[in-house]
């Protein structure tokens, strides 16, 4: 689990700086995230927040049915993304806005980006189970007890973190940043 998550996290860090590099390229895609943002920030409920990005973080999960290519795609998105953002305004007012939240769901985007990999992983061996005749889906299955079991714990961490990152933002990171903008 540990080197896929250190896999999550180089390929969102280098495309941070891709997303900085080519803000040019976002920038109609980005003028409409924030102005939907913008719209939105007043309604935002916890609730409702938390499921968006619970169910984004299922979705990457499940992406590892796919051989994590769709989840190789969010994860890098969601990176550039943010990376492009980060040129619209001060490095420290956008810091104070994503990094009380941001720390919980960058976490739970790297755990659910590390569980495709693992679930790509049974699925090769299900594959390998499947057309190997020393090898049978059964016994694959029984080999990868661990494999699941991580699966597991990922779905309950990542909801945690997200439930957490969900009432963190709702309630603390506006009032934090606007508090201490205001004092400095």
């Amino acid at each position: 689990m540990k080197k896929y998550v250190l896999i999550a996290v180089i390929l969102f860090i280098i495309s941070i700086i891709l997303g900085v590099l080519f803000v040019d390229s976002f920038k109609p895609f980005l003028i409409e995230i924030i102005n939907n943002l913008i719209e939105e920030t007043p309604t935002i409920e916890v609730l409702s927040l938390f499921q968006h990005n619970l169910q984004a973080n299922i979705l990457i999960m499940i992406g590892g049915i796919f051989f994590s290519v769709f989840s190789i795609f969010t994860l890098i998105v969601n990176g550039a993304v943010l990376g492009s953002l980060s040129t619209f305004t001060s490095l420290d007012v956008y810091l104070l806005y994503i990094i009380p939240h941001g720390i919980f769901e960058f976490i739970a985007l790297f755990i659910s980006f590390a569980t495709a990999l693992i679930i790509t992983k049974l699925i090769i061996r299900i594959i390998k189970g499947l057309f190997y005749k020393e090898l049978t889906v059964k016994k694959q299955l029984n080999e990868s007890i661990n494999l699941i079991k991580a699966i597991i714990m990922s779905i309950i961490i990542v909801t945690i973190l997200l439930a957490i990152a969900s009432v963190i933002e709702t309630y603390i990171t506006t009032i934090l940043a606007e508090t201490i903008l205001a004092i400095i």
